[in-house]
């Protein structure tokens, strides 16, 4: 490992140092991201500072090359790969499974250190037809991962709003032959309301950027983001940094190549719709009724129903009312009530009656 610090405006690696306090470690990290040199060494693992800039050469097949033809981490600069690379000569070496915990504040890179990662694997593992299949799904899971689980926040543009687990299979020649991969904590919540300056999730924007107007017809939606009370609530529709039509390509193109039929593609934007025009449905308490709700725009339920195939009656008894099954077995049973318009249901959340 080249140790020309003032060349790379520190030391490459903590365990280096001839002073641990605070200070120093600041300033070392401090320097070196003055220079570019974003990773930084503490034994076997990688402090990552997001540049957000692109930095140049940082990222190739030529600079993973450099890193797979190494065979300890400490040959080679401080780098996501060099980690890859330690981690992915290990499962070989020792037969034994390998785990990376990528952790940090929002909008610390977490997402791309991931994907970057992947692709390392994917780039230096042994290539096969069946292989190169699996490979192209892990990479293409990344896409659609992120459209329905990533938002634009205040701190962040594309931040993760859940928790994920990715496991991936190889085999004895060490090519990827399977993965499986577990989300925690989705902030659905987002998908109703947020804070001003902040979007729902990136699907939403996507779906309507990116669909024909004809099947966004189809679907009772137009293009307008204002219309729709679940995405103008926050007053924020477009991003800067952020192209909602390329992401809705890229979202098409991973989904074929996971294996979505169309029919599964059309029911998925059906549903979207759904959720989308249901934000648009408004209630009033019933004068004749005490205590009693009722749907205020008729139009708006029947838009609802129409998107996700079912009755206006059914969507709305569904709406305005609520169940409590109580017993098991021979002896359960079910208790409808109507809500009243003051439920917290109405207003994103849900209260102890509600349950």
């Amino acid at each position: 490992m080249n140790l020309d610090t003032a060349a790379q405006g520190g030391v490459p690696d903590f365990v280096l140092m001839n002073s641990l306090t605070e200070d120093a470690l600041v300033e070392n990290l401090v320097g070196r991201f003055k220079k570019d040199n974003i990773y930084t060494f503490i034994g076997e693992v990688v402090v990552s500072m997001n540049p957000y800039k692109d930095v140049t050469g940082l990222y190739s097949k030529a600079k993973m090359q450099e890193y797979k033809n190494t065979t300890f981490i400490y040959e080679k600069a401080p780098h996501i790969y060099g980690l890859s690379n330690n981690v992915y000569q290990k499962l070989l070496r020792y037969r034994r499974n390998q785990c990376v915990i990528i952790s940090g504040e929002s909008g610390a890179g977490k997402t791309e250190a991931s994907k970057h990662l992947m692709q390392y694997l994917a780039a230096v593992s042994k290539s096969s037809t069946e292989v190169d299949r699996v490979k192209n799904q892990l990479l293409e899971s990344n896409p659609i991962l992120e459209a329905f689980g990533n938002a634009k926040t205040l701190r962040n543009d594309n931040s993760s709003r859940f928790g994920k687990y990715m496991e991936i299979q190889f085999d004895l020649d060490g090519a990827p032959v399977g993965a499986s991969i577990i989300n925690y904590l989705l902030e659905k919540s987002r998908v109703v309301g947020r804070t001003t300056g902040e979007r729902s999730f990136h699907i939403f924007y996507q779906m309507l950027s990116g669909l024909p107007e004809a099947e966004l017809r189809a679907n009772g939606l137009t293009k307008d983001v204002e219309k729709y009370t679940y995405l103008s609530v926050s007053k924020c529709s477009t991003v800067p940094t952020i192209n909602d039509v390329t992401g809705f390509k890229e979202v098409q193109k991973a989904l074929d190549t996971l294996g979505f039929s169309s029919s599964e593609k059309s029911n998925m934007w059906k549903i979207l719709s759904g959720i989308l025009l249901l934000g648009n449905v408004t209630f009033l308490p019933d004068a004749s009724k005490a205590n009693i709700t009722r749907i205020a725009n008729a139009q708006a339920l029947d838009a609802v129903a129409a998107a996700l195939s079912t009755q206006s009656s059914l969507l709305s008894g569904a709406l305005t009312t609520r169940s409590i099954t109580t017993g098991v077995g021979k002896r359960v049973s079910s208790i409808y009530s109507s809500r009243s318009t003051s439920c917290h249901f109405y207003q994103g959340r849900t209260c102890k009656g509600c349950l």
